[in-house]
């Protein structure tokens, strides 16, 4: 049994059955890497030392090579007796190219290692037969900024031969330079040496130049080419920006900066940001081209009244620079009713009752646009607007008033609903309830008259709603009959007989949307006792949502790297919480989302990044720093992975052990598994390898978003080299 722990190793103890017991291993170098061979010649043995790193002895049965196999060979005495714990065997390796050019294999040793094999990697380059050579043949540059020096490129100097070869001079033409020189003197025989040449131009336009060595066989040159370069600028348009004064939650319009390059290099832009209460979208991603101009939209959105400051950070290769921002947030518009419902007495139906009047105050600190009236409800055409003094425009602190007016369209409970809304962005419409009763000598009441379902997913059920159905007439009805319209439904019924007089039976209703936004329907409650049936209304808003990638959905690293995806969440119909959860992920990953959860308002797009750690190192930097055991690994799991520690086991009873190992393989390495992704937000991380690295590979990881019973998936792609 082999256990990975974080930070301690790898422990393993062989199981009551086991016949074989496993060791482990390294090597020293890691790899073999041979310079230049002439092609079929045998190159010096290289040594490679492997060492028992476990705590049994180390047995290899045998060794071979995988890829270009026939170019390598190995000897010595690794296969001719166990080694010891702690203790070393050698191994030398040969190399005889069967071909020019890279040549790469892999040593593979067979063993009691964990997966029976312990890989080392070799590579080497063919080289033709014949003289002394430089290669490559040319070098370009490219564009480089004047007055600076570029990158060193390198140049292979190589003696295939059997003599060493004497070294007289190694020199570049301007603006050409050595930058480095491994070759010395002289170049041994079947050896190879470096030399690395950079370019300093001085002044704008194309160079090119030579590089010249001379040794015992002659002159060898390089040709040498390069192109000198205005270096890149980063001119702001301006220096500070102010904005407007804008209402808290509300969002200014965009106001231009460019960032213009003179020079003939491209400009290197690492990132722009904006500080809070302001915000920024820009087309300078890719940096901004030689002779070019980019520009960044900045937006005042105030969090807060008062005068408020801020910055435009840019981060580019010449360095960071500021633009200062500033503005002033005002307390946005607020509608605020008096009363907060109206209540009419009980009306004949077809006669209207005298008018009874709301207040509108505009309790914020800006302007209200266009206040509206609107009633709703199936019984909305019992209520009327009959005058109102409110005018296009409602100023912080004013008031304004409408006048309702109840005329029953039937006889029992009559409810409705006044909404009153303005134009302006970020006000939020405000609502009365409207209640009045169309009267009814003898019939049926049922109560609430008015029900509203809290927002439900387009196909799932919301939780029931109870209706109460009395005989409000002084003699017996005949059974009732309930029927719902819209996505509504009667789930269950206790009115199944004769009502007697103010006695009272039950129905719940549920609501099951279709599709997204406000929904409406009645249900009717009807005898044959009765002339008139009574209604309640019923209303509620569908719930969907929308998820799209922001951005690539793949993305390359290196095992020990993190890739980062981001999403936007759009709901639909109404305000929505979402939680997030990866799938499967590779070895040695962990998958963490920023925000770890969210609740976003109907139509607003919300962000979340996704970020996926690869490799061992990668997972410890984003693991919380929250001490061992991890969050939500159980008593059992720890007490379990103890005893499978050698110090441990001996304390341990085997009749303990037994019993441990029966009940906590299942629930304690479950629960091992998910505490690498206990953090808040996570959405759980791959398996372990010995190595502790993310294999190479190309993966496609499903990440599901849920909220209010809906669930979507967009798959990532995620490739590690």
């Amino acid at each position: 049994l082999v256990a990975g722990t974080y930070g301690r190793g790898i422990w393993q103890t062989p199981l009551w059955s086991a016949g074989t017991s496993l060791s482990a291993a390294s090597a020293t170098p890691a790899s073999l890497t041979f310079s230049g061979q002439v092609f079929g010649t045998p190159s010096a043995a290289q040594t490679i030392t492997i060492s028992n790193t476990g705590n049994t002895a180390l047995s290899f049965s045998s060794v071979g090579f995988s890829g270009d196999a026939a170019d390598f060979s190995a000897s010595g005495g690794c296969l001719n007796a166990p080694v010891a714990a702690g203790g070393t065997c050698s191994l030398q390796v040969v190399f005889t190219p069967q071909a020019t050019g890279p040549r790469t294999a892999q040593m593979i040793l067979s063993g009691n290692v964990y997966g029976g094999q312990f890989p080392v990697d070799v590579n080497g380059t063919g080289l033709p037969s014949g003289g002394v050579t430089l290669t490559p043949g040319s070098l370009s540059f490219g564009q480089v900024a004047d007055n600076s020096t570029s990158s060193a490129l390198p140049v292979q100097f190589t003696n295939p031969g059997s003599a060493a070869v004497p070294i007289s001079s190694v020199s570049a033409t301007a603006p050409f330079t050595i930058a480095g020189d491994s070759c010395g003197a002289s170049l041994a025989a079947n050896s190879s040496c470096q030399i690395e040449v950079a370019f300093a131009p001085i002044q704008a336009g194309p160079a090119t130049g030579l590089l010249i060595l001379t040794d015992g066989a002659g002159t060898q040159t390089v040709q040498l080419s390069g192109t000198g370069a205005a270096p890149a600028t980063d001119i702001l348009g301006q220096s500070s920006m102010s904005f407007p004064a804008t209402p808290a939650g509300q969002i200014s319009a965009a106001q231009p900066l460019t960032i213009t390059n003179t020079g003939d290099l491209p400009l290197a832009v690492y990132s722009i940001a904006a500080s809070a209460n302001f915000q920024q979208s820009n087309g300078c991603q890719g940096g901004v081209a030689a002779h070019s101009v980019c520009t960044v939209s900045v937006q005042f959105a105030p969090a807060q009244s008062g005068s408020l400051t801020g910055a435009l950070t840019i981060t580019d290769q010449l360095g960071v620079r500021t633009v200062g921002l500033s503005g002033t947030g005002l307390q946005p518009g607020a509608l605020s009713l008096s009363p907060a419902s109206l209540n009419f007495a009980q009306q004949q139906p077809g006669v209207a009752s005298p008018p009874q009047t709301v207040l509108v105050t505009n309790s914020g600190g800006a302007a209200a646009a266009n206040i509206g009236f609107q009633i709703t409800g199936p019984a909305a055409a019992s209520y009327s607007i009959s005058s109102t003094t409110c005018g296009a425009l409602l100023n912080a602190g004013g008031s304004c008033a409408v006048q309702i007016v109840f005329t029953p369209a039937a006889t029992g409970p009559i409810a409705a609903m006044l909404a009153i809304s303005s134009s302006t962005p970020g006000i939020e419409a405000a609502y009365v309830p409207l209640n009045g009763t169309g009267l009814l000598p003898n019939g049926l009441e049922a109560t609430p008259p008015l029900v509203q379902f809290p927002a439900a997913g387009v196909g799932q059920p919301a939780a029931p709603e109870f209706i109460t159905i009395r005989n409000a007439a002084s003699y017996a009805i005949a059974p009732v009959s309930l029927a719902a319209t819209g996505p509504f439904s009667v789930a269950q019924n206790t009115c199944t007989g004769p009502m007697d007089p103010g006695s009272t039976c039950t129905a719940s209703i549920v609501f099951q949307p279709t599709a997204t936004g406000a929904a409406t329907g009645l249900l009717t409650v009807s005898s044959t006792a009765v002339a008139a049936p009574a209604t309640v209304a019923l209303s509620g808003a569908g719930f969907s949502f929308t998820v799209t990638p922001s951005g690539p959905t793949a993305q390359t690293v290196t095992s020990g790297q993190q890739g980062d995806y981001k999403l936007v969440i759009t709901p639909a119909g109404a305000q929505g919480t979402f939680s997030f959860q990866c799938g499967t992920l590779p070895s040695n990953a962990l998958c963490l989302f920023n925000p770890g959860t969210e609740t976003l308002n109907d139509g607003v797009q919300g962000n979340v990044e996704v970020e996926i750690y690869t490799g061992s190192s990668g997972i410890a930097q984003a693991r919380p720093a929250s001490g061992f055991p991890p969050a939500g690994l159980p008593a059992s799991a720890l007490a379990l992975s103890l005893c499978l520690l050698p110090l441990a086991l001996r304390r341990c009873g085997r009749a303990w052990f037994a019993a441990v190992l029966a009940a906590g393989l299942i629930a304690g390495l479950s629960s091992c598994t998910s505490a690498i992704g206990g953090v808040a937000g996570s959405g759980g991380s791959g398996g372990q390898s010995a190595s502790g690295g993310t294999p190479a590979g190309t993966y496609t990881i499903p990440v599901t978003v849920t909220s209010s019973g809906l669930s979507q998936t967009v798959s990532l792609t995620l490739t590690v080299d």
